[in-house]
């Protein structure tokens, strides 16, 4: 049964496969709001690792974007530094205030892993951000089991730096700086 908090719901609008919730403060991720997106086959295994993912997020006190925010501002400065001179005119003197630089929108997606060579197993939460340093690929954050933070980095859909690049050495790689 997944949390009450997230209310009723209902059918993505283009995906028939997907459920969404409603809109749920996720104090987490800063006090944004999110809509909790996954694959409608979890209602009927009635999944709660799911809900316990979920739940984790939610959880008062806990500060995901604490722990993304090094790794995120990493990514910033290897981004400006690989633009150079077509960088857009941004400033950013340390980590914390990345989150400035930064927009949300308003979907989390929700995935299992069984596990393998490059995904551990686990629920992953999977945020696409816009960002203004990387205004074409923007910034994905993704979460193992609502607790973790994983990746961070350009948004490319894979939920591990591991599964990204084929490269099973690279589990446990929360960001994986651009090549040169």
């Amino acid at each position: 049964m997944l949390p009450l908090v997230l209310g009723g719901l209902t059918r993505h609008e283009h995906i028939d496969e997907w459920v969404q919730s409603e809109l749920v403060q996720v104090d987490s991720l800063g006090g944004h709001q999110f809509r909790f997106v996954f694959d409608k086959s979890v209602l009927a295994e009635g999944d709660l690792d799911f809900s316990k993912a979920i739940e984790n997020a939610l959880r008062p006190g806990l500060n995901l974007m604490a722990s993304a925010e090094t790794d995120v501002f990493r990514y910033f400065q290897d981004t400006m530094r690989l633009l150079a001179d077509e960088a857009p005119d941004l400033a950013i003197a340390k980590a914390a205030d990345v989150w400035q630089h930064v927009d949300f929108g308003e979907t989390i997606h929700v995935h299992r892993r069984r596990g393998d060579k490059y995904v551990e197993a686990g629920v992953y939460l999977d945020v696409e951000c816009s960002c203004e340093w990387e205004r074409e690929h923007g910034l994905q954050l993704v979460f193992r089991d609502g607790l973790e933070v994983v990746k961070v980095g350009m948004y490319d859909g894979h939920l591990t730096n591991a599964h990204a690049f084929g490269d099973p050495r690279l589990v446990g790689v929360v960001y994986r700086p651009p090549e040169k």
